[in-house]
């Protein structure tokens, strides 16, 4: 009869195994219910009547919880009551609470409807019959507890290396954005007349950009670009691996004022060639609010034309916004009424945390934060500012919000101390050396590592690069020129390798 009852089951065993393998807990509930058939026998055939009665529960309550979806608690609470009512009748001694503990897991096990806590559930009811098995001779048993306990913990792990690889299989890439503030324009111009001036010495050779005429030592001019030359340009951008370019956004209308708000239209003239291109699909474009500047509603009606567009950068679904200024209710609101009135998603909403700060320190009305640069003096080298900027990006989860990380090229902006310009001014101290190839993929490694440890705000999954253009300041991607006037491509090659690792890295 006892090897009768081992056969019997060792064939519970095989049954059991498939248990946690199932995918939804009707079919965990089918094979236990076969399994608690050849259990019942088992036990009955040893004469352990706590574990055939504890079986026997299980086969009324299997049964249950198959095909009845009503009234599931009044269920629990009558299978725990029939559970306390056998083991009663059939205590034999002190193991008999083995069976008894087992047997209120496996109501609440299985009563419930997630197979993953089913699979939790099973560790602890396993080694109280494990224990019982032992105590009543029930080898097949002992073997029984022990696959349970191995096939539930390879059915979490299958579950939980299936779900990190669907996670890994759907996790958007990192966006790599780039500043763009073009202020390549001629020189009858104002911008253009002070950016030539800045970087006409020829110690500044090697932040000219390509695209500048140099007309002697010491002078360099700029005209309007083509078409083809603008797209050139972009091209170059795409090779670097930049997604979008995040434009300073100014009034592009004709102010009727003597002061500089009446001379920044001559700086949106980049961003409109970006609209034209042929090459815009490839490499898209947002907006970048200089909230202390004029903008009229004739700004924001053409910025929600912008916004319906196929290349203009979204986050989700909802156009990308900047707002270089700080927290601006005003403009937030603004933004928000104005996607609203034309039918848009709401605005994806990042302030760059260098001016306006929240009143009450609520910053919920953004959805992001980031900055414009590090720009901190006194720095001498690319690694202490890739340093200063780690802290300054850890410093942005104060807003409680999350964070675009900032990726800088350099600041340096000697160029505007030797030759000033009207609209900003620094001061005249050391600043942190024209980086190498090596310091800036060094800083890159940094910036993934920062990253990596904060992925719960970084969300978003963008980078904010200082930037394309910014050449009377350091901080630049876009080709220049070398000390010989031949044309320098390495900060695009250099830049490329950056955006790989952001990509596959992240």
């Amino acid at each position: 009869m006892e090897f009768f009852a081992q056969i019997i089951g060792f064939t519970g065993v095989a049954v059991n195994v498939l248990i946690y393998q199932q995918k939804t807990q009707k079919r965990v509930l089918c094979f236990k219910f076969i399994s608690d058939i050849a259990w019942a026998l088992h036990y009955i055939f040893l004469g352990a009547f706590s574990g055939a009665a504890v079986a026997c529960v299980g086969l009324l309550r299997e049964t249950v919880f198959m095909f009845s979806q009503k009234h599931r608690k009044k269920w629990l609470v009558l299978f725990l009551c029939i559970t306390v009512v056998s083991i009663y009748l059939t205590w034999k001694n002190w193991f008999s609470i083995f069976p008894a503990i087992a047997s209120f897991l496996s109501v609440i096990s299985f009563w419930q409807r997630s197979p993953k806590r089913t699979r939790l559930l099973a560790f602890p009811i396993s080694l109280c019959m494990c224990t019982y098995s032992i105590s009543s001779g029930s080898w097949a048993g002992v073997c029984n507890e022990l696959l349970t306990i191995s096939s539930a913990t390879i059915g979490l792990l299958r579950k939980e290396i299936k779900k990190e690889m669907k996670t890994t299989q759907t996790k958007k890439p990192f966006r790599v954005g780039a500043i763009n503030w073009d202020c390549a324009v001629p020189e009858d111009t104002f911008f253009g007349f002070h950016s030539a001036k800045s970087l006409s010495p020829k110690q500044f050779r090697y932040c000219t950009p390509y695209y500048a005429h140099i007309e002697g030592e010491n002078k360099i001019s700029y005209t309007y670009k083509t078409q083809e030359e603008f797209d050139k340009e972009l091209e170059y951008a795409i090779e670097a691996g930049i997604d979008y370019f995040a434009y300073t956004w100014y009034t592009e209308e004709k102010l009727d004022r003597d002061d500089l708000e009446g001379k920044l239209h001559e700086i949106t003239y980049g961003r409109n060639m970006h609209f034209k291109s042929k090459l815009k699909d490839k490499i898209k474009l947002c907006a970048m609010f200089v909230c202390s500047h004029i903008h009229t509603d004739h700004d924001f009606e053409k910025l929600a034309a912008e916004m319906k567009q196929p290349y203009y950068e979204k986050v989700d679904g909802r156009p990308l916004v900047y707002l270089f200024g700080g927290y601006r209710l005003d403009y937030i609101e603004r933004l928000n009424t104005l996607c609203e009135e034309h039918s848009l998603p709401a605005p994806y909403i990042v302030f760059l945390n260098n001016g306006v700060e929240s009143e009450d320190g609520d910053y919920s009305k953004a959805d992001a934060v980031s900055a414009y640069t590090c720009c901190t003096s006194g720095i001498t080298t690319h690694a202490q500012l890739c340093e200063q900027l780690e802290k300054e990006n850890e410093d942005r989860k104060k807003f409680g919000i999350d964070i675009i990380p900032l990726f800088t090229m350099g600041w340096s902006p000697k160029p505007r101390i030797v030759n000033p310009v009207p609209w900003i001014t620094y001061p005249d101290v050391d600043y942190a050396a024209f980086a190498t190839k090596e310091e800036l993929l060094d800083g890159a490694k940094r910036l993934c590592s920062w990253i990596q440890r904060n992925q719960s705000v970084t969300k978003t999954r963008h980078i904010l690069t200082y930037a394309w253009n910014e050449f009377e300041e350091g901080g630049f991607i876009c080709p220049t020129y070398n000390q010989d006037d031949t044309v320098n491509y390495e900060r695009i090659q250099t830049f490329k390798k950056i955006s790989e690792l952001f990509k596959e890295t992240l």
